[in-house]
């Protein structure tokens, strides 16, 4: 399994985000990067693979942000 490191400059911001909505950081890194993915043009089997990911995430992605 991939497993990248977070640039340790987002590590702070993104432990005070998740401790402000009670998420723990790893579920709270899945849900932007899912967030981050969405809002982009993928090619075809990045898109495939992503709808797999689409039912786990979508509901948990606030529309007020995807606007953004």
């Amino acid at each position: 399994m991939y497993s990248p490191q977070i640039d340790p400059l987002l590590i702070r911001p993104l432990y005070h985000l998740g401790k402000a909505r009670k998420q723990p950081m790893t579920a709270l890194v899945s849900e932007l990067i899912f967030e981050a993915l969405i809002a982009r043009d993928l090619p075809d089997e990045a898109a495939r693979h992503l709808d797999a990911a689409r039912f786990k995430y979508a509901s948990n992605v606030h529309p007020e942000r995807k606007a953004a």
